[in-house]
């Protein structure tokens, strides 16, 4: 069988069940698409220097939580990394 040949075959494969063929589409575009997104993620944040010309200047930002609710009495607390 010559290359062609194959090719004309594989697509008459696919052509017989759309359903299948259209659900291994969109897995293959779903992965793809994951997997640049994890990508770009480790590039930004492991990769990539900062962007800051030094990096003493780097502040700390410290998180707060608000315990009151929707009533103005309530309070903030401070928050660690790790929810406490």
């Amino acid at each position: 069988m010559t290359t062609l040949a194959d090719i004309r075959h594989r697509f008459r494969l696919l052509c017989r069940a759309p359903a299948v063929t259209l659900i291994a589409i969109l897995i293959t575009a779903f992965g793809v698409g994951a997997a640049t997104v994890v990508y770009a993620a480790v590039k930004a944040v492991l990769i990539e220097p900062f962007p800051y010309s030094t990096t003493r200047k780097v502040k700390k930002l410290n998180l707060l939580e608000f315990t009151g609710g929707c009533r103005m009495s309530g309070q903030f607390t401070k928050v660690g990394l790790n929810g406490t």
